[in-house]
């Protein structure tokens, strides 16, 4: 798909760009999540391996197990779980990761669609957003789950025009991970002030 979009981006209809970028997203998630590096017994300096085991605190019903992350202020991603939790039986670590991605890989994707597309000439969608997704694909790898989901409704939160769909994405955000808080707010300086931001640089 990845090659097809690039080479080809100039000959590529809206509807096979999406069925080519849905595509995408599903084999990024199935490689990503085909991932052998699960022992049997959990490794709490990885990041999954800590929210694996939240996630099954989650399903079965756990005490405090919604609060674990952050003081109980960043329950975005034991949110996505519950919901998870009560869509599909008990996951395999290699599901969970599956799921995960596909989910943050997709709304990603659906915020170049609405919001950046656009901007971008006929020619060039295809290849930006193959591009776009394969970056998404490195952010997987690096493990980034809150963080990549907070960066996705963060881009939403920017983009939309909209006061109270900004602030709803603000707060979703900022329930995955509370930095976002401060890159939306900088972000917000940087454009609605651009000669302060520029005195503030200097």
């Amino acid at each position: 798909s990845v090659f097809i979009m690039i080479g080809l981006s100039s000959y590529i209809t809206k509807e096979y760009r999406i069925l080519l970028s849905v595509n995408m997203v599903f084999n990024i998630s199935m490689i990503y999540g085909s991932r052998i590096f699960f022992s049997q017994t959990f490794n709490y300096d990885d990041d999954f391996s800590r929210y694996y085991q939240n996630y099954l605190d989650i399903y079965d019903g756990i005490h405090g197990a919604m609060f674990a992350n952050r003081n109980g202020y960043e329950i975005g991603l034991p949110i996505f779980y519950k919901i998870i939790s009560l869509i599909f039986p008990k996951l395999f670590p290699q599901n969970l990761l599956q799921i995960t991605t596909f989910v943050m890989v997709i709304l990603f994707y659906i915020w170049l669609e609405i919001y950046v597309i656009k901007y971008i000439k006929n020619s060039q969608r295809a290849a930006l957003i193959a591009f776009s997704l394969f970056f998404s694909f490195l952010m997987a790898i690096i493990g980034l789950t809150r963080q990549g989901f907070s960066c996705v409704f963060l881009l939403y939160a920017i983009s939309n025009k909209d006061v109270r769909l900004k602030l709803l994405f603000l707060v979703i955000s900022c329930l995955f991970h509370m930095s976002s808080l401060l890159v939306f707010i900088g972000f917000y300086i940087i454009f609605k002030f651009p000669k302060l931001s520029l005195c503030l640089l200097q």
